[in-house]
Order: C-alpha cells, then sequence, then structure tokens
C-alpha cells in the first residue's frame, strides 16, 4: 500500500520545542551519580601533572621520535645483542 492511498499519514505533526527541564533531561542522560566528580578530579589531575612536568622539565611537543631500525642509539647501552 502505498502513501497515496493514506494521505491521513502524511499531515504534517506540529512539534514543541524543548525547554529547559527537557535540554537538562537529555545532559544528564546516561551519566552516573559520580560523573560530575570523577570530571572535576580528572581536570585537577591534569592541572598537577602540568605543573609537575613544569617542575621537572617535561616538554610536551606532541611529536614522536622515530628513527630507522639499527639507526636508533636510544636505549643502546641497555640491549646488547651479544649478551
Amino acid at each position: 500500500m502505498a502513501y497515496q492511498d493514506r494521505p491521513e499519514e502524511l499531515e504534517e505533526v506540529k512539534q514543541k520545542a524543548l525547554d529547559d527541564g527537557d535540554i537538562q533531561l537529555l545532559k544528564t542522560y546516561g551519566q552516573g551519580p559520580y560523573t560530575k566528580a570523577i570530571k572535576a578530579l580528572e581536570k585537577e589531575v591534569d592541572v598537577h601533572q602540568k605543573k609537575v612536568n613544569a617542575l621537572i622539565g617535561v616538554v610536551d611537543s606532541g611529536m614522536c621520535v622515530r628513527c630507522a631500525r639499527g639507526a636508533c642509539t636510544l636505549g643502546a647501552d641497555v640491549f646488547d645483542p651479544d649478551a
């Protein structure tokens, strides 16, 4: 049966806009009781991690160190293939 046979189904349905309560409900959907506390602690950990990295001189450049196999000398004194 085609839609041309049932024109009553093609009528537009008026939809009301979401109010503030509906928006808050959608924002909190799927969140547990500890979500806000965990997010706050994660932010605090990030702040402290940045402070520690600044004190010890670690620079986060976002670049990875890559070298060809056999040409990389990082950790060469730790790994001895002849041992």
